[in-house]
């Protein structure tokens, strides 16, 4: 189950090429920034919602199918600034997870490792997440360093990248990057996604000026193989997804999110004999993260 669940964290995050188009004539552009402090700590909420089916070729009419429902309170403190990169130390305070295969419900091992998590990123002011990683992984329990692998790599990439010039509502910008997928035995095997952003129009919420911005996501990843552990695994995944963001002009960051998408497609591995093991693969997660 441990493995499933480290799977389910393929939830998403999006990066670099951005390419500005259209405006609205009249209207003021702004350029949108992340603002840091030394010192500051922002306080999120997030729940996700993964439902996914797995059928291998031996047993197709059996599907596994895994649910997981996670709510995380976590925080993010401004540790150092310099040349526009913020330095951000997470921590996590609230996680609760309710996972079943099929209708049974199964108990998340270690779940108050959690806790313990230190994390680091580096985050430019577009928010470009330039590195991440684990600072106390000498304290966590072995049976739940996967999981805290599989954290950190989520992590790794924001969903929303701001765009590099000034921009009116209804200008869209493009970005495109490689995420982990977090399969199983395959930490190498990477994913490309291309996310298309909109701004859609600014609006005022108790004196404090924000931009929603829309945007929609592709992701593929075709024929890929790597060298699995211990076997080498291939994948094709295709998938997209969609979703809404407030951004705070006024304070310089996220505010809100709202996120969902679809990935399918098969993975190919080898049993120690050397027969080929194909399996289809269905999810469907739905992502919310909120400053409180």
């Amino acid at each position: 189950m441990l493995k499933t669940r480290s799977l389910l964290f393929v939830a998403g995050a999006f990066f670099q090429s951005t390419m500005i188009v259209g405006s609205v004539a009249g209207a003021e552009a702004v350029l949108l920034r992340y603002k840091f402090h030394a010192g500051d700590t922002v306080d999120y909420m997030m729940t996700t919602n993964h439902i996914m089916s797995m059928a291998f070729e031996v047993m197709p009419e059996k599907p596994q199918n895994v649910s997981m429902n996670m709510k995380i309170k976590l925080h993010h403190k401004i540790n150092m600034i310099q040349d526009n990169t913020a330095t951000i130390l997470i921590g996590f305070d609230q996680y609760d997870v309710e996972t079943k295969l099929g209708r049974t419900k199964y108990p998340t091992p270690h779940l108050d490792e959690i806790k313990k998590l230190q994390l680091e990123i580096k985050m430019s002011d577009r928010g470009e997440i330039t590195s991440s990683k684990l600072l106390n992984e000498g304290e966590i329990n072995p049976q739940f360093k996967q999981m805290a692998e599989s954290i950190r790599s989520s992590i790794a990439h924001n969903i929303v990248i701001l765009p590099e010039k000034p921009i009116k509502p209804g200008d869209q910008w493009s970005i495109e990057q490689e995420v982990p997928t977090n399969l199983p035995g395959a930490v190498d095997l990477k994913m490309q996604i291309k996310a298309n952003y909109k701004y859609i129009k600014s609006f005022d919420v108790k004196g404090e000026k924000r931009a929603e911005i829309g945007m929609e996501m592709k992701m593929l990843l075709m024929d890929k193989t790597v060298q699995g552990q211990p076997l080498p695994i291939e994948a094709n995944l295709s998938g997209a997804g969609e979703g809404t963001c407030q951004f705070s002009i006024t304070k310089g960051r996220m505010v809100r999110n709202l996120a969902s998408f679809n990935l399918g497609g098969t993975t190919t591995t080898q049993d120690p004999r050397g027969n080929k093991i194909s399996s289809q693969l269905k999810m469907k997660v739905k992502y919310t993260m909120e400053a409180s």
